[in-house]
């Protein structure tokens, strides 16, 4: 028996070599094995052994590994990442050629994965940096935002200097408005608008980032003790523009509501006057030309529900969580013709001056941060 399990032990170790000598490349099963990683360290042991195979296999595992971050879950995209950036740390040190050709056709495939192309940029920026900068300006509408911003940087750079030469005003507010969009970052979006303001030009920001603002409102419902997350308040279960509803204070009706701010925020304070433990609700009509996958991205320092069509997209009980820009992400699918957006905000009963917030912005766009509008917008 103990020679058995010697034996048995030995065939097991040598095994990659034995799938070597009978022509079968064991690479992919060791990717597959990173691939397989799971949470709770599952896996992390096999993962361990298969890394450290694929970084001694060098440079030539760089292809395969990165078409692999296209069906990556993020701790597995975590391990792939990590022997990407220790073979080719290793081979530049060691001055060996990375495969060149074989990544820049991966990264001009758009079809592949945003991060995975983006990893592909900084292997050919690293191994050959006047290539990767002529690439640039073909960014400028890539799926990938990351690659978008690098294309936006070195066209506002150019822009200034011109600027510095005397470039006249028509081009420079050419270039910027190129810049502009295909700009997808908030901070770049909003430097560019600023430069054209400054030019006598008019941007609409809000426009430019797909944010909604004409809405119908109703409320306030009642939110005490944060209870009114989970009741379905009859917004929720069927929508009348026409009716009227017993509300937290009184009865409640839809009024009509256009917002005025440039980055589309909603406040319920102002339209529906000032509450604590309330519950709010919008609603707007989206028109599409065609059937098509969106983004339905939502801002708001309070407790939100957001649905499509009457398609739950978001449920998010946090409050007072800050106000970061797309905060929290939707994803689903316009039909042609008429669509229902609907928002539920929840304010709770806290009194400090940064807790009265309520309020929420929301935006429809595709997986770049392209705007979708309506087609009724004006």
């Amino acid at each position: 028996m103990r020679r058995f399990k010697a034996l048995l032990f030995v065939a097991v170790a040598l095994f990659p070599f034995a799938t070597l000598l009978a022509g079968e490349d064991p690479l992919g099963q060791w990717i597959d094995t990173l691939l397989a990683v799971q949470g709770k360290g599952q896996g992390n042991v096999e993962a361990a052994q298969a890394w450290e195979r694929i970084v001694r296999r060098g440079p030539e595992a760089i292809p395969p590994l990165l078409a692999a971050l296209d069906e990556a879950k993020p701790l597995a995209a975590n391990w792939i990442r990590s022997a990407v950036e220790a073979i080719a740390e290793t081979a530049l040190r060691e001055k060996k050629p990375l495969p060149q050709r074989k990544i820049l056709a991966f990264l001009q495939d758009r079809r592949h994965q945003p991060r995975a192309r983006r990893l592909a940029w900084e292997l050919l920026l690293a191994a050959n940096p006047s290539l990767a900068q002529r690439l640039v300006p073909s960014f400028l509408d890539d799926p990938s935002v990351e690659l978008r911003r690098e294309a936006v940087a070195r066209l506002i750079e150019q822009i200034r200097q011109k600027e510095k030469s005397g470039t006249g005003k028509e081009e420079l507010v050419r270039l910027y408005r190129q810049a502009l969009s295909a700009a997808r970052d908030e901070d770049q979006v909003n430097l560019l608008a600023e430069k054209l303001r400054s030019l006598g030009q008019k941007v609409d920001l809000a426009r430019h980032f797909g944010y909604v603002l004409r809405w119908k409102l109703i409320g306030p419902f009642d939110n005490t003790g944060k209870k009114g997350f989970a009741v379905a308040y009859p917004p929720e279960q069927k929508l009348d523009f026409a009716a009227t509803y017993p509300g937290k204070e009184g009865p409640v009706r839809w009024i009509d509501h256009t917002t005025q701010e440039a980055n589309g925020r909603v406040d319920l304070n102002k339209a529906l006057g000032k509450h604590m433990g309330a519950v709010g609700y919008a609603a707007t009509v989206f028109y599409s030309d065609r059937e098509q996958e969106v983004d339905i991205r939502v801002t708001s320092d309070c407790a939100v529900k957001f649905w499509l069509n009457g398609k739950l997209l978001g449920s998010y009980e946090v409050y007072h969580a800050g106000q970061r820009t797309d905060q929290y992400i939707g994803r689903g699918r316009l039909r042609p013709g008429k669509n229902i957006i609907l928002v539920k905000c929840c304010q709770n009963e806290q009194k400090e001056p940064w807790a009265q917030g309520w309020q929420f912005r929301l935006r429809v766009c595709d997986r770049t941060g392209t705007a979708i509008l309506s087609t009724d917008r004006p």
